[in-house]
């Protein structure tokens, strides 16, 4: 092995020395050496070097693309929400009587005011008023009752109630018309007219019953 390291050593030795005399003889060969060193530095340089500032330049130019389709897609956002304030605020009074004809909370007390106003524009006397239980703060316990409506959204449920009046026939007549065509949606389930004489007067009496929706929270 010794032996043919030197061989190998006094061989590329010549081949060194006698390019070198050409190298020093020729100025043409000196010149294409030379050029072939530079474009050999270039190369390795163009490789080790500029190759991680192309990939730095290359994913820049990738991020800025992307923050621009996030801006885009911002600005388009923020222009929905600007035309959805637009609409907002066209239609937010009607949105308030939507809030009232279908509330969050099932409010009994302005069911029975809106009858007794119904009532006194029909002058009609109520005789008395009541809503099923209902809970106002906390977790309502679902109870079968056969007269409830059917099909309800979810987070939807209904108060019931009943009214009783008394007055002229046609006085009730135009309260119960008044009634189911009132701003928070009724359903009559039953309806109950008796007539009486008192000091040779006839009295009629109509009791209710119905039920109404709200939206649970």
């Amino acid at each position: 092995m010794a032996l043919n390291w030197k061989k190998d050593y006094v061989r590329y030795k010549e081949l060194f020395l006698k390019l070198l005399i050409v190298y020093k003889k020729r100025d043409d060969v000196r010149m294409f050496l030379e050029v072939l060193l530079s474009l050999i530095t270039i190369t390795f340089f163009s490789i080790f070097a500029l190759k991680p500032t192309l990939l730095t330049i290359s994913q820049l130019i990738k991020d800025n693309r992307e923050k621009e389709e996030t801006i885009n897609k911002m600005e388009q956002k923020i222009e929905n929400i600007a035309t959805a304030q637009n609409i907002y605020n066209q239609n937010i009074e009607k949105i308030s009587l939507i809030e009232q004809a279908v509330p969050n909370t099932p409010t009994p007390e302005n069911l029975l005011r809106q009858i007794e106003g119904i009532a006194y524009t029909n002058s009609v006397t109520v005789i008395g008023s009541s809503v099923n239980e209902v809970v106002l703060i906390g977790e309502e316990k679902k109870k079968s009752n056969k007269n409830e409506i059917k099909n309800l959204p979810e987070n939807v449920s209904t108060i019931t109630f009943s009214v009783n009046l008394t007055g002229p026939y046609l006085s009730l007549y135009s309260f119960l018309f008044d009634l189911e065509s009132s701003r928070r949606p009724l359903i009559i389930n039953s309806i109950n007219i008796n007539s009486s004489k008192k000091d040779n007067e006839s009295i009629i009496v109509m009791l209710i019953t119905g039920q109404t929706p709200y939206i649970k929270k």
